[in-house]
């Protein structure tokens, strides 16, 4: 029996086991008692049985058994525990052709630590690759130089060789006697010049592809620039008129305010003459008129004015006028002519009769009902035009109205009346 699982390795790896007594020595159920001692070869191997005490151990060994030339699948089985960071493998090996196991141990990194170390050498990788991009950068920007620099020699050896080629043609028109060996000479020159213009040619090509391509970035980096010059103008421009907006608007609205100021103070007097003219008006109402209110309307009983011209009020106390009432406006001779407001839907009996000095009178569209004797005895009376909502006309309504002519629509309630009642009358 071993204290801890430190032991049992070294334990292991100290002596060597069959499969069946590794096996049962590490299940840890009970004490291994060898049924067969007998060494595999002439070579001593010793068996030692053991088990690792339950509570000494820190966590799981992992027997991992690798796969032996004649080893059959079913004799491979996995025991033992793991700890944190150490891996117990159990190897198998062939003596005197049988398989035997050996137990070897090796520290190896956790899953995490492998996984940090994969990710370390990930980020290396592509620093290095950053590292090497920018090494060929600057080795293209060198090579451009260079280029550079051959071409700029180039052009002067083209120079200078177009040069020493004019001499040789003035020397060769000054000695014709020397004219086969200075064709020779100038045949090598020129082929000479030849590759070298050949070599120039090519060399500018590439150049002038490279400026080309430059030429075309700067183009678009100056369009760039431009259109973004432009935009700068235009939003200075925006901004300058939203200024001048801004500005045009603060004076505007101090104006405003200034006007609004006077208005309110306009608006107050005004509400102050209002009131007293509410105030005026509802005592020259008292004054002319007595009324009753029910459900929310006015009726007028009784007219005290001696007004000629009068117009009835819409409202009285906030409240519609809805009807005239009997002998409400009974005899008032020096009234000439009336105005009825649209709220009015009802005239009652005799609510105008005798008023012999009316001329004209105004019915509203809202006029329903015109009850008997309303307007009998009105002799000053000349024309009346009867709404199309009015669906009765009482007895005599315009009795001794001699000098009326009533306007009807046509096909009313109202012609229909006044042809039942022989009265003088005309469509509209």
């Amino acid at each position: 029996v071993v204290e801890n699982p430190e032991e049992a390795v070294l334990a292991l790896l100290d002596f060597d086991f069959d499969h069946n007594a590794l096996e049962m020595a590490t299940r840890g159920s009970r004490a291994w008692t060898p049924q067969n001692t007998t060494p595999l070869n002439d070579r001593d191997i010793i068996r030692v049985p053991f088990r690792v005490k339950a509570d000494a151990l820190a966590g799981t060994y992992e027997i991992i058994p690798r796969e032996a030339e004649s080893l059959n699948a079913e004799n491979q089985n996995v025991h033992g525990v793991k700890l944190s960071s150490t891996w117990v493998t159990v190897e198998y090996v062939m003596k005197d052709g049988k398989p035997v196991q050996r137990v070897t141990m090796k520290n190896v990194l956790t899953e995490r630590e492998e996984q940090l170390a994969a990710l370390i050498a990930q980020v290396a990788d592509q620093a290095a690759q950053i590292e090497a991009l920018q090494a060929q950068v600057a080795s293209l920007n060198d090579e451009k130089e260079n280029l550079n620099g051959q071409i700029g020699a180039l052009t002067l050896g083209h120079n200078a060789l177009q040069t020493a080629l004019d001499e040789k043609t003035a020397d060769l028109e000054a000695a014709q006697a020397n004219a086969r060996k200075q064709q020779e000479e100038y045949t090598a020159l020129q082929a000479t010049a030849t590759k070298q213009k050949e070599a120039y040619d090519a060399l500018q090509a590439s150049a002038s592809s490279a400026q080309k391509t430059q030429a075309a970035k700067i183009s678009e980096l100056e369009t760039s620039l431009t259109a973004a010059q432009a935009d700068a103008k235009k939003q200075h421009e925006e901004n300058a008129a939203l200024q001048a907006s801004a500005a045009k608007q603060k004076e505007d609205y101090a104006a405003l305010q200034d006007m609004y100021n006077t208005l309110k103070a306009k608006a107050e007097e005004a509400e102050k003459r209002v009131a007293s003219l509410e105030s005026e008006k509802k005592a020259l109402l008292k004054q002319n008129y007595e009324y009753t209110e029910k459900d929310g309307k006015i009726r007028i009983t009784k007219y005290k004015g001696n007004d000629t011209n009068v117009v009835v009020p819409v409202w009285i106390d906030g409240y519609p006028i809805a009807f005239i009432h009997r002998y409400a406006f009974y005899g008032c001779t020096s009234l000439t002519s009336i105005s009825l407001p649209d709220t009015l839907t009802s005239i009652s009996s005799y609510a105008f009769s005798a008023c012999t000095g009316l001329i004209s009178i105004s019915l509203p569209d809202s006029l329903t009902s015109i009850s008997s004797y309303a307007f009998s005895g009105c002799k000053s009376l000349v024309n009346i035009s009867i709404p199309d909502a009015v669906t009765y006309i009482g007895k005599d309504a315009f009795k001794n109205c001699d000098k009326l002519t009533i306007t009807v629509h046509k096909g009313s309630y109202a012609e229909k009346y006044c042809k039942e009642n022989n009265l003088k009358y005309k469509t509209k």
